[in-house]
């Protein structure tokens, strides 16, 4: 790397009067680089010791003093006690073992000049954060250069000199906002403050353009921090190397992908297409290990689905969006439109639409397109707040990815049509494809979406098919699939407008048609699974009472708003009620409250009126014919006709 070659060219040379800085964008790996890498080639090296020093938050030069001679002292040989006349068992000597600072740290030692009391021969210092540092610059610069220029001591920079040089009064730099403060009588009136720190501000502002004067004298040498390829994917290693086992073999597994996301982030996601990147070598290190970090809790909450895809695709999503926010800052309404039905891949080749979901999918997502692709709140949560909401995540990831271990895998090839490598193969995949139509083996709610989609390469002329003989084959097969199919979450059921806009007005009156074929075909199963499940729900009402509380109860509002009574075989009802004990009796009155008892239950469950009053008139029968007078268990069946009567009176009006 052209880096290590400058600065062990600087440090092979016996007399410099100068720094060599280190030049580059925040996050880029700068600190990284020079404490895990070059730091140690120099020691292993060269011979030379290492001392690091963070500038970032200095405010006085003794605080640069107290580290400098602490960092030094864990060279403890390289003291120069004699210098100053004390023993090695000195209370000067105690007092630096015991970890003490000299500045105000001991009432019987004056304060002294620490550089005085340290040999920093083959030693080379590196400072780091200059831009960080709340002196001005020029005082700074001139600490350093007593080190460069009277010691000839081997010092090395590192800055980001965006953030220094140049520097203009009208922008907002948090750094020095923070200095100015410093500066402002707090006891003052607002105006007076506001005014004192405008004028702070501007001369913090003014003295940091000074830079460049300053720089000429200190800094004989300045390089760049551009790595390529190779050092970020060394750098990944190492932080991979950090995890325990499982994730970190996962990590490792992912390690390409790892480094496309980094490479790809230092582009910027702009919102408004016409504008151009000037520069796209803003990438981050640091949100890189943050990211992966947090992703760790997400990897352990969906060990349990074992599946390679949702992991890879949750993956990609946290890791690529949280580069987004952090540099791109993008807002939370943004980032929940990061999302796209399950077909925004395909519209990236056919649509022009800028949109945000699509220049996420065209940065992050080429060459993926059989991953899932959903926005998650819970996700978005945690990237803003810290805060991981495992319940919702779960909710979410059951509600919106359909998990793929069974069904039709031609539909799954045929969806991510543009994948497939040839003529040859796509012929086979929809052939395979249409005997699974016609047999019911893809799911029912995908019929709409996969007919939708065949009928554009019929209308085009691809498939050897008419469109006419498609619908009967789909009509045929979707009385099949709706038998073997459970309904899809909304949030599963793929998006189909862009694409039935780009057919011709006969085909999509085609689509219409199947619509209305498959809206009532799947009515007409719903009636057929409603009416088995209350027959099972009535037959544990006599036969497992534990097994028919627990059902109501657990899913009462299932059947809220839907008439029930026309699907009940009342007759079987009242011949077998001579079994239900008067507790269960009186339970039912509870269920049957808390199902009627409102205001506008006739406009839900009017249809239900002929049931109920069938029922009550055989209750009656089942008193007169059954029940002796002035019986317990006559007053209780009373109570509930009464309770029937009531309800029949409130679906009447």
């Amino acid at each position: 790397m052209i880096v290590e070659d400058v600065v062990f060219d600087y440090l092979s040379k016996k007399d410099t009067d100068y720094a060599v800085l280190i030049n580059g964008v925040w996050g880029s790996g700068k600190t990284y680089f020079w404490k895990n890498k070059l730091s140690k080639r120099i020691e292993e090296e060269l011979d030379y010791k290492t001392i690091y020093i963070s500038l970032n938050g200095i405010s006085a030069l003794d605080e640069i003093d107290r580290s400098l001679f602490f960092s030094a002292y864990k060279f403890k040989e390289k003291l120069d006690i004699e210098k100053i006349g004390l023993k090695e068992n000195s209370l000067f000597s105690n007092l630096i073992s015991g970890g003490m600072t000299l500045l105000g740290g001991a009432d019987s030692i004056e304060k002294v000049d620490l550089q005085n009391f340290i040999d920093l021969n083959k030693t080379v210092i590196c400072f780091d954060d200059l831009e960080r540092c709340y002196m001005p610059i020029e005082k700074i610069l001139g600490y350093i250069n007593n080190f460069v220029e009277h010691d000839n001591i081997k010092t090395v920079i590192i800055a980001n000199e965006n953030e220094i040089n140049g520097v203009k009064f009208s922008e907002n730099n948090s750094f020095k906002e923070e200095l100015a403060f410093k500066f402002v009588n707090a006891n003052e009136e607002e105006g007076e403050i506001k005014e004192e720190f405008e004028s702070v501000l501007k001369f913090i502002n003014e003295n940091y353009s000074y830079y460049s004067k300053i720089k000429e004298k200190l800094i004989g040498k300045t390089v760049n921090f551009s790595p390529g390829e190779r050092y970020y994917d060394s750098v990944i290693d190492d932080f991979i190397e950090r995890y325990e086992e499982e994730y970190k073999k996962y990590l490792f597994k992912e390690k390409e992908v790892i480094l496309q996301i980094f490479l790809e982030s230092g582009k910027k996601l702009n919102k408004e297409p016409e504008k151009k990147e000037k520069d796209n070598k803003n990438r981050n290190l640091r949100i890189l290990k943050h990211a992966l970090d947090d992703f760790n809790k997400i990897f352990d909450e969906i060990q349990k689905y074992n599946s390679e895809k949702l992991f890879e695709s949750l993956f990609i999503y946290f890791v690529a969006l949280s580069f987004e926010h952090k540099l791109s800052e993008i807002s939370r309404d943004e980032m929940l439109r990061v999302n796209g039905d399950h077909h925004i891949k395909e519209r990236t080749f056919h649509e022009g639409k800028k949109n945000i979901s699509l220049k996420f999918v065209q940065k992050y997502y080429i060459g993926k397109n059989n991953l899932f692709f959903e926005s998650f709140i819970s996700i978005v949560n945690y990237i803003e707040s810290g805060f991981l909401d495992k319940k919702l995540l779960e909710k979410e990831i059951n509600d919106k990815i359909p998990l793929e271990e069974e069904g039709s895998q031609a539909y799954k090839i045929f969806n991510n049509w543009w994948t497939i490598k040839d003529d040859g193969t796509f012929y086979e995949v929809t052939d395979e494809l249409m005997e699974d139509i016609k047999n019911g083996d893809i799911d029912f709610e995908l019929y709409k979406h996969t007919f939708t989609r065949l009928l554009f390469f019929v209308e085009k002329g691809v498939l050897p098919i008419t469109a006419e003989n498609l619908f009967e084959k789909f009509k045929e097969g979707a009385r099949e699939a709706v038998k073997k199919s459970e309904p899809l979450p909304m949030q599963q059921k793929p998006s189909i407008s862009s694409e039935v806009n780009r057919l011709s007005e006969k085909n999509q009156r085609l689509i219409k048609k199947l619509n209305q074929s498959t809206v009532k075909i799947k009515k007409e199963e719903k009636e057929k699974r409603l009416k088995k499940k209350l027959e099972k729900l009535i037959n544990d009402l006599f036969n497992n009472q534990k097994m028919f509380f627990k059902k109501i109860y657990n899913h009462l509002d299932e059947y809220d708003i839907r008439p029930v009574m026309d699907y009940l075989d009342i007759d079987k009802i009242i011949y077998d009620f001579d079994q239900l004990d008067n507790n269960i009796i009186l339970e039912l009155r509870n269920i049957l409250d808390r199902r009627y008892n409102y205001s506008s239950v006739s406009e839900h469950l009017a249809a239900d009126l002929d049931g109920l009053e069938k029922l009550k008139t055989g209750l009656e029968f089942y008193i007169d014919e059954n029940i002796e007078d002035n019986k317990l268990r006559k007053i209780i069946v009373k109570f509930l006709i009464e309770d029937i009567e009531d309800i029949c009176h409130k679906l009447r009006n």
